[in-house]
């Protein structure tokens, strides 16, 4: 209420000292978003460490802007502090005045012409095709409420009153980075399903939901919104929303909803006087990044990690249509306040606590310790009063890299999360997309990736009262995106903040999903309560720990023998039995398995490796990589293991210290298979009396990732360098860390 009587003022006072009007406003928008007085503010203090987020900042730069005063998002974030922001209000309202101001005005393009689209909306568009890694699925998100009796008629009208409304979406989007607008809609009208009476109407609710929630638009014919009920008794009305996001970002779908509800109740709503039509015309969406944004991502770009190496349970090529799955978990409003108050003592937000928490739960599971987040960044350029009423996507994204290696507390992970987003995020104008384009062009055959996302919605109400007037509650809700493996969201929430996770079930086994998803929690609620210098608590699950132990026992019995021995005993002795399963469909027996192993072996033997020798594997988790281990052990060498996913100045540093002879990646695999193998790889092989030191352990190192412990391979005899990381530390008592 506060900023909308400010912004009042405001155009009162437009031809009385507008530069000393926005030092006014500047000081009154953050006392209060952040409860501080005057007296408790230094011109110096940094606004975003007292607790300033991201769309309180937005919303900052937006009043200013339509108030005379041009300042970006960027330059506020990047000088964080009283004194900075006054002088950005006097010297742009100055130069505005004397200049006129060009930003309000009326759209003047005509209707039905193709507009540009932003990099991400074409990046969803392109992910949504069939044959994408991680892809073949809409950017959709699914809602379901709760609504007591509902008029179809009304509802009814009411969608087709909002499709109206917002041009975004009735539109149609090309291959060339372009849309248009249709003029009519062309909405199918609402479908009602009736379940009651039926003899189990939850089943049958369930699969209408699993049909919903996977919906994939045609965004070549359909209008971008559909809009359907449930009835389940006369009493019981579920409205299920689909809203592809190529047309809204999370304030749209706000925008929508309450929308919505209005005209549902028959209220006039004012005409929104400029669209995104308009939008992207003057903002230049589309055009080349700043050249700045652009040399500082590039001149950092060598150096950058991918996304953390979680367990999958099958290689991301394999999913042809990524489908989500949601887990939620609620922090109540008392635990919530204490957490953003520890956040603010020491001078970090909200966001990037949670944000570090998140990072941190991940590190636990994922073979990299250091690693990027995906990060939305909703950032309306403030061209006109009625620019947060347009429905579009806004969103821009921006990779955050996190490095918990070292970092013991969430205070210091936190505080360098921080301090590394506040620099980013000046350039944020040469976004996530494009630095991932750059990524894939430098290491084509090993193109980095960010499938993981953190997206903060703090600092706005998704779901108005009025919409929960009319409507009911929010009871379900589910977002996918494409070439996305797993999508963290933390919403505000009248009972405290919502923390949910949407993940590709097929790949992140359900068990391993809800494991990680509870330690995060625990770690969550852990400094709610908490100093945040205290170390992080062992975010390792009882079972996992037990399975660890166990791994690591020193008493274990290895019953002699080596892992190839054994693997080829029992190939040779059922070789029709299934020895491997990945995927939906696929399977190698044992004897299969063993004829490529011995292959393989035979082509590293003409290669020249012997025994003791090492040989580096360097292969994504599948039936190759099996393959490739045996095949290596077959030969009399010991493998090193290294994750594809690894820096390649870090992989290169195993290879070295592990004194590999040779690397079997995806193009030696090829031609090791290719190669005609000796007379004594024919047949299975023996164990040779020079292996009789290999044994197998299981092992988990204590910063491991999780799922089940899985084994390894370990030459004792002939190693003198440490292998580096993921392979482990070569002595004569102890395997691994």
């Amino acid at each position: 209420m506060l900023v909308c009587l400010i912004f009042k003022d405001l155009l009162l006072e437009r031809a009385v000292g507008m530069s000393e009007v926005c030092v006014e406003l500047v000081g009154k928008l953050v006392e209060e978003m952040l409860g501080l007085s005057k007296e408790e503010l230094s011109p110096s203090d940094n606004l975003i460490s007292l607790g300033l987020g991201s769309l309180d900042i937005m919303r900052i730069a937006g009043l200013l802007t339509k108030n005379g005063c041009n300042v970006t998002f960027s330059e506020l974030v990047s000088n964080p502090c009283m004194a900075s922001w006054v002088n950005f209000a006097r010297e742009r309202s100055a130069r505005s005045s004397s200049n006129g101001s060009p930003l309000l005005g009326s759209a003047n393009y005509s209707k039905g012409d193709p507009f540009p689209i932003t990099s991400v909306q074409h990046a969803y568009m392109v992910g949504r095709r069939d044959g994408q890694e991680l892809g073949g699925t809409a950017c959709h998100a699914y809602m379901e409420f709760e609504c007591g009796s509902l008029d179809a008629a009304k509802l009814e009208r009411a969608v087709e009153l909002l499709i109206l409304r917002h041009p975004m979406l009735r539109a149609r989007f090309s291959d060339d980075g372009t849309a248009r607008i249709e003029d009519k809609v062309t909405w199918k009208g609402l479908t009602t399903y009736r379940v009651e009476g039926a003899g189990n109407p939850d089943s049958r609710i369930e699969g209408i939901r699993q049909e919903l929630s996977h919906l994939r638009f045609d965004i070549e014919q359909d209008d971008l919104i559909d809009v359907r009920l449930t009835v389940v008794s006369p009493k019981r009305t579920i409205m299920h929303i689909n809203v592809d996001l190529l047309a809204a970002d999370v304030l749209s779908i706000q925008v929508l909803l309450e929308d919505l509800a209005h005209l549902y109740d028959g209220t006039d709503l004012a005409p929104i006087e400029i669209d995104f039509m308009e939008y992207a015309r003057r903002t230049g969406i589309g055009e080349d990044a700043r050249n700045e944004d652009r040399e500082y991502w590039l001149n950092r770009i060598d150096n950058m990690p991918g996304g953390p190496s979680l367990p999958l349970k099958a290689p991301m090529e394999s999913v042809k249509r990524s489908q989500f799955t949601r887990m939620e978990y609620l922090i109540d409003s008392k635990s919530w306040k204490n957490f953003t108050e520890k956040g603010r003592q020491i001078g970090v937000t909200q966001s990037m606590g949670i944000a570090a928490v998140y990072a941190k739960a991940l590190s636990r599971w994922s073979e990299d310790k250091k690693f990027l987040l995906n990060l939305p960044l909703f950032n309306r350029k403030p061209i006109h009063p009625d620019v947060d009423k347009i429905v579009s996507d806004f969103t821009s994204l921006i990779l955050l890299e996190a490095d918990c290696a070292n970092a013991i507390s969430l205070l210091e992970l936190a505080s360098q999360m921080q301090g590394r987003f506040q620099q980013d995020v000046a350039h944020s104008s040469f976004g996530a997309v494009e630095v991932l384009r750059e990524l894939s062009h430098r290491c084509p055959n090993d193109p980095k990736k960010a499938p993981v996302v953190f997206a903060s919605n703090i600092g706005t109400q998704f779901i108005s009262n009025k919409v929960e007037d009319v409507f009911g509650p929010l009871s379900k809700m589910l977002a996918e995106t494409p070439q996305v493996l797993l999508d963290h969201q933390i919403y505000d929430h009248k009972n405290g903040l919502l923390l949910a996770w949407d993940y590709v079930s097929e790949l992140l086994d359900d068990k391993i999903a809800k494991q990680m998803f509870e330690a995060y929690c625990t770690a969550v609620r852990f400094y709610c309560e908490n100093d945040w210098s205290e170390p992080f608590p062992d975010l390792l699950p009882p079972s996992q720990r037990a399975a660890r132990a166990e791994a690591n026992s020193e008493g274990a019995d290895l019953g002699g023998g080596t892992l190839h021995g054994r693997f080829f005993a029992r190939a040779q002795a059922e070789p029709d039995a299934p020895a491997l399963r990945w995927g939906a469909d696929g399977e190698a027996t044992y004897g299969e398995l063993a004829g490529r192993a011995l292959r393989i072996a035979g082509g590293l033997a003409a290669a020249g490796v012997g025994e003791g020798d090492r040989v580096a594997v360097r292969l994504p988790k599948g039936p190759g990589q099996v393959a490739a281990v045996l095949g290596v052990l077959a030969a009399g060498a010991a493998y090193v293991p290294v994750g594809v996913s690894q820096p390649e100045a870090r992989a290169a540093l195993i290879l070295e210290q592990a004194g590999a002879s040779l690397c079997v990646d995806s193009t030696e695999l090829a031609r090791l298979e290719a190669a005609d193998p000796p007379p004594r790889a024919r047949r299975p092989l023996r164990a040779r009396a020079g292996l009789r030191d290999l044994h197998v352990r299981l092992h988990r190192g204590a910063e491991g990732g999780g799922g089940e412990p899985r084994r390894r391979v370990e030459h004792h005899r002939r190693c003198r360098a440490p292998m580096g990381h993921g392979a482990g530390r070569c002595g004569p008592g102890r395997v691994g860390p």
